[in-house]
Formats: C-alpha cells, structure tokens, sequence
C-alpha cells in the first residue's frame, strides 16, 4: 500500500434530493504536499459502500481521466480521505 499524505481536505455536502440517490457531496484536498485535487465525487453504492469518483470529460474517443494510476493507490487514496470523512461527521 503506497504512503499517503492527504491534507488540506474539503467536504461539500450535496442536496437532500442527491442524498437521496447517493450522491452525498464532492471533497477536494492536497495530494503529498504537491497536487490539488478537486470535484472528487463521494457516492453511496446500493450495498451502502462509500466510495471516491474521480472527475472526467471528453468524449468516448478522446475521454480525459483525472484520479490514480493503479487499483491499490485507488483504494489507498480512498480509504485515507473516507477515514478523514468520517472522523469528522461529514458521512457515517
């Protein structure tokens, strides 16, 4: 598991009605001291997992993708600002 340092982290709660659908807001924060990430999407699936969707745009030819590079620093990532999340109420 790759060594995280994750700062600086904002939580943007969504409306009543995307709570509703699982949306439950978007989080921004610092990447080790270097990168700012923003527009991070927090959902709830259907099983009640709470998980990060990383922003995109483009079109299916010419898609641009913003968020980690492998599985392990996906769960790492997530599992380090859910953590940050919950210790301070913002999602149980």
């Amino acid at each position: 598991m790759p060594d995280l340092l994750i700062s600086d982290v904002r939580f943007h709660r969504a409306s009543t009605g995307c709570r509703a659908h699982g949306l439950l807001g978007w989080v921004n924060f610092i990447r080790d001291g270097r990168l700012h990430v923003d527009g991070v999407r927090v959902c709830r699936s259907l099983e009640g997992r709470i998980a990060l969707s990383y922003p995109n745009n483009g079109d299916a030819a010419h898609a641009h993708h913003l968020g980690p590079l492998t599985a392990s620093e996906h769960q790492a990532v997530e599992d380090e600002v859910i953590t940050y999340l919950r210790a301070r109420g913002h999602i149980t």
